[in-house]
């Protein structure tokens, strides 16, 4: 049976700020293009089998519930699974270079 994939607010403003990121280093439009189509590929994809990736400890502990992750490139996706509502739900996108702030 598969799931419901969401976006929460935090991935959404990622992608958002990565895209105007990405534009003021000149980089194309097709370029940007193709980077969003394989993140949200990918993260589609999760509806198919979730728990096949590994806990992240901070990341659950820091939020109070179990958080799963698993990267693209060089972007990590942290994602719940709501098991009774069949529904995942990405909770965080960052770029693996970047510095983690648990307390946050």
């Amino acid at each position: 049976m598969s799931y419901r994939v969401e976006y929460g607010p935090e991935a959404i403003a990622y992608i958002d700020n990565q895209i105007e990121w990405l534009r003021g280093q000149a980089i194309s439009d097709e370029t940007i293009a193709s980077w969003l189509r394989q993140l949200l590929h990918f993260t589609e994809g999760l509806y198919i089998a979730p728990y096949r990736h590994a806990t992240a400890e901070a990341e659950s502990e820091r939020l109070g519930k179990d958080i799963r992750k698993t990267h693209v490139g060089d972007y990590l996706i942290f994602y719940s699974i709501d098991e009774e509502q069949r529904r995942v739900a990405v909770v965080r996108i960052r770029h693996a270079a970047q510095q983690v702030n648990v307390g946050r």
